[in-house]
């Protein structure tokens, strides 16, 4: 079940433990040209365009997305010339990404363990880990 938590204004998922095997099943990524073409295509003024634009440069450096599941706002990034790395602990959903869309980067981590030197990124996007 999910349902909205005024309270604490975010989205609250029940039922079910959030595994990487519940998240490759959410995401089911099975339309590996429509996925292709979504992501490439993401429209240049989307939320994550314009948010992004506001705080950061393509040349500020790279943007990390935690849980970036299916890829979305990394294709949003990538369409406005940010450099950015997605990591999800998915690993079916991850694998798939690179398989349809070698020219984002995903790659398979955990959010809580990078090996990325300090100050290595210049921003965040996050909707659903932090």
């Amino acid at each position: 079940m999910i349902y909205y938590d005024s309270n604490n204004n975010r989205l609250v998922y029940t039922g079910h433990a959030a595994t990487a095997e519940y998240w490759d099943k959410h995401w089911n990524i099975e339309e590996a040209q429509t996925l292709r073409r979504d992501l490439l295509q993401t429209d240049k003024n989307s939320f994550v365009a314009r948010i992004t634009r506001a705080y950061l440069k393509p040349e500020d450096g790279q943007i990390l997305e935690g849980g970036c599941g299916s890829g979305y706002k990394l294709g949003s990034l990538y369409q406005n010339a940010f450099q950015a790395i997605g990591v999800d602990y998915a690993k079916v959903t991850v694998d798939t990404l690179n398989r349809i869309v070698p020219e984002i980067d995903v790659r398979h981590g955990d959010i809580r363990s990078l090996e990325f030197c300090d100050n290595f990124f210049a921003g965040y996007w996050s909707l659903g880990v932090i």
